[in-house]
């Protein structure tokens, strides 16, 4: 149970530089998939409360994966320096 606790815990933490490593591919759409972004990431907090509640732990480690990675990808899409202007890569 404990090292079940901790691998869950290491996988949830990866979902930050994953986050991040997603935000930066797809720096060009950041602003546009904002809204989308929150949405994915609130309904996949909110199926994790759920899959915990039935004591699902794998969906629940799943979906909190997700919902993490697409708050970081939303938390940067208000990053100036990360968002590219439409049409314009460098």
């Amino acid at each position: 149970m404990a090292f079940e606790s901790f691998l869950i815990i290491i996988i949830i933490l990866l979902a930050f530089p994953v986050g991040l490593w997603l935000a930066w591919l797809t720096r060009d759409e950041l602003e546009k998939g904002r809204k989308w972004y929150a949405i994915a990431g609130v309904l996949a907090f909110l199926s994790a409360l759920v899959a915990l509640l039935f004591r699902e732990i794998s969906a629940f480690s799943a979906l909190l994966f997700f919902s993490v990675l697409a708050g970081v990808a939303w938390w940067k899409s208000y990053d100036k320096k990360w968002v590219v202007a439409w049409g314009r890569l460098d």
